[in-house]
C-alpha cells in the first residue's frame, strides 16, 4: 500500500512539518510589501481556513483548492489509468492575488517517505536520483548521513540567474538528465517511480535525509513559477528582485508501480526505457538530425599519396534511407567528397586568400 502521508501524532514533528506531511499540496509564495517581497509558505492544512471543492470521477477525482491565508487557488486532477496514477495542475486554473503571487508548488511531497530509526531504517531500500549516470540514496539509520538535503534543477541550472535554493556540488558537470524519482521499498519487493510529464523544464528534485530536519527520507519534485534573484543596479550595489512574470506551465506527474524482480534500480531503468520507447505520440521521430559522412581520405605513400574510399555513395544512400525511418528532417554533411579526400581539401592547407 502506497500513500502520500502518514499519521503524525507520535512523530517528532512541529506544527509546520505536520501541516506539510498531511497536505496534498504545499506552496511557497511571495507576499508583497512596501519594502521587499516576503517569502511565505502554506499547506492546505496550515490554518484550517483552506477550502477544497472535491468532485469524484469514475477513475479519480477533481479538487478545486483555495488556500486560506494566501488566497491562491488552483485545481488538482487525479486519475488512475491502466495502473498508472496521473496527477495534473492546469496552469489556467491557478489564481493569484495582488498581494500574494505563486513561487513554488510541491505535490504529494511525502509520497514514498521512509522513516530512519536509531538503529536501522524502517524499510530497507533506497531512492533513485538521475544525477549524472544515476545515484542511489540508501536508507540508513538516522545518524549515518552528514548531508541534510539535495536540490538540483532538472536538465541543469539556469546560468543566467543564481538560484540559492540549488545545492552546490563538487562535480558540477553532473546534472539531472531525466525528470524521474524512484523509490525502492525492499529490494525486489516493492517499487514506485514518479515521472514529471509536464513542467519538468521548470522543476527541481529535492531530497531530504532521515534524521536531519525530520526523521524521514523524503524526495519530491518542486515546480518553480517564480524565484528571487540578485539584480545589479550599479557597479557596487545589488538588490533582491522577484521574477515578475510567472513561468507558464502545467504540472503533470505520473506514478508507476513495480514489484518482485522488477523492484530495483534496473527495473526502474527498464520500465522508463520501455515507457519512452512505446510513447504513442512518437514525437522523437520529428527531431531533426545532423548526419556527417566521411566519403574519402588521403593515405600517405612512399612516392605519392593516394585517395581511398571510406564510405561509398551507395553506402551513404543506404545510411540516409535507414535513418529516415526515425527522422524526416535530416541535415547531411559530406566530408571528402572530392578526389583529394577530406584532409587535402581543407582551406587551411593553402592559407588565406589575399582578398580575405
Amino acid at each position: 500500500v502506497w500513500g502520500s502521508s502518514f499519521i503524525t501524532t507520535d512523530e517528532r514533528l512541529n506544527k509546520t512539518w505536520r501541516s506539510r506531511v498531511e497536505s496534498a499540496i504545499w506552496i511557497t509564495y511571495y507576499h508583497k510589501t512596501a519594502v521587499r517581497d516576503e517569502v511565505k509558505e502554506e499547506a492546505i492544512t496550515t490554518s484550517g481556513l483552506s477550502k477544497v471543492d472535491f468532485q469524484k470521477q469514475s477513475n479519480g477525482f477533481d479538487a478545486t483548492i483555495k488556500f486560506g491565508e494566501s488566497k491562491i487557488a488552483l485545481s488538482l486532477m487525479v486519475r488512475l489509468i491502466d495502473g498508472t496514477l496521473k496527477v495534473d495542475i492546469p496552469y489556467d486554473s491557478i489564481e493569484e492575488t495582488e498581494e500574494n503571487i505563486l513561487s513554488q508548488i510541491k505535490v504529494y511531497p511525502f509520497f514514498g517517505a521512509v522513516k530512519a530509526l536509531e538503529d536501522k531504517p524502517q524499510i530497507e531500500g533506497y531512492t533513485v536520483i538521475p544525477d549524472g549516470s544515476g545515484a542511489l540514496i540508501r536508507y540508513q539509520k538516522n545518524t549515518d548521513n552528514p548531508y541534510p538535503m539535495y536540490s538540483k534543477s532538472i536538465y541543469g541550472r539556469d546560468l543566467g540567474i543564481y538560484d540559492q535554493n540549488e545545492t552546490d556540488t563538487v562535480y558540477e558537470d553532473t546534472k539531472v538528465s531525466i525528470p524521474l524519482i524512484g523509490f525502492v521499498h525492499g529490494i525486489n519487493k516493492n517499487e514506485a517511480f514518479i515521472e514529471a510529464t509536464s513542467g519538468d523544464m521548470y522543476a527541481r528534485i529535492i531530497s531530504y535525509q532521515g534524521g536531519k530536519t525530520t526523521d524521514f527520507y523524503w524526495s519530491t519534485f518542486e515546480f518553480v513559477y517564480r524565484i528571487q534573484y540578485q539584480k545589479r543596479i550599479s557597479k557596487q550595489n545589488e538588490i533582491q528582485a522577484t521574477q515578475e512574470k510567472a513561468n507558464e506551465f502545467s504540472v503533470g506527474l505520473e506514478y508507476s508501480f513495480l514489484s518482485n524482480d522488477d523492484a530495483n534500480y534496473l527495473g526502474i531503468a527498464n520500465a522508463y526505457h520501455d515507457k519512452l520507447f512505446n510513447n504513442q505520440n512518437n514525437s522523437w521521430k520529428d527531431v531533426p538530425l545532423r548526419v556527417e559522412v566521411l566519403n574519402s581520405e588521403i593515405e600517405k605513400g612512399v612516392l605519392f599519396d593516394r585517395t581511398i574510399s571510406m564510405t561509398t555513395t551507395e553506402d551513404t544512400l543506404a545510411i540516409i534511407s535507414d535513418i529516415h525511418r526515425y527522422s524526416k528532417e535530416i541535415s547531411l554533411v559530406l566530408w571528402g567528397w572530392s578526389q583529394n579526400g577530406y584532409s587535402a581539401t581543407a582551406p587551411s592547407y593553402f592559407g588565406f586568400h589575399s582578398g580575405t
